[in-house]
């Protein structure tokens, strides 16, 4: 309860509040989230070159889908997703089988328990059932390509009137992010960096 009453009051002041902001700062606050998605998946692409590639890959052909205006709206993205995330799962080098740690099962059961039952019964059903190296890795493929493929087209379309300015904050989220780390200064980097390219060249 505290938790839900705590996102509806921030949800009424972040409304409320936003109507006093001038435009320029609320404009620079469009690329927030997608600072926040940066900053997210920086950890991935520190660790990982194939994560890398898959997410510069996923950013140019949503980016491209777009453009080309092939599909209808929504489907651009989803078809993106799905095809970076399949050509990820056959790119993936292959992995000797692994059993299940299970150790671990009895930590998972008791939290499933402590929240509802239907989320028992899939672990129960499922916990023996082995996944292939293909369809794990085509899952674990699928956030990298759906982060990629949101952030390049919202930059783009987060500060209309200067698309400069969105690509500098995101700049500073890269650049902060891939020495430093964290979530925080980044978004809060990328949002005042944001503002000062508008304030100072828009």
């Amino acid at each position: 309860m505290t938790a839900w009453s705590g996102w509806v009051a921030g949800s009424v002041c972040g409304f409320v509040l936003g109507g006093f902001l001038p435009d320029i700062l609320t404009q620079s606050m469009g690329v927030a989230l997608y600072a926040l998605l940066l900053a997210i998946l920086l950890p991935a692409l520190k660790s990982s070159r194939q994560t890398v590639f898959l997410a510069v890959v996923s950013a140019g052909l949503n980016t491209l889908l777009i453009r080309l205006d092939l599909l209808p709206a929504g489907w651009t993205i989803i078809v993106c997703i799905l095809l970076v995330a399949f050509g990820g799962a056959m790119l993936a080098p292959k992995k000797r089988r692994s059993s299940v740690n299970e150790t671990l099962i009895p930590l998972i059961v008791a939290m499933a328990a402590v929240t509802y039952i239907p989320r028992l019964m899939p672990l129960l059903l499922l916990t023996r059932l082995r996944i292939p190296h293909r369809v794990n890795t085509f899952l674990k493929a699928i956030p990298v390509a759906a982060i990629g493929a949101l952030i390049v087209p919202g930059v783009l379309t987060a500060t209309p009137e200067l698309p400069a300015a969105a690509l500098a904050g995101m700049g500073f989220t890269l650049v902060f992010g891939l020495f430093r780390g964290g979530i925080i200064v980044p978004v809060l980097g990328a949002v005042g960096v944001t503002w000062l390219m508008l304030a100072f060249c828009g």
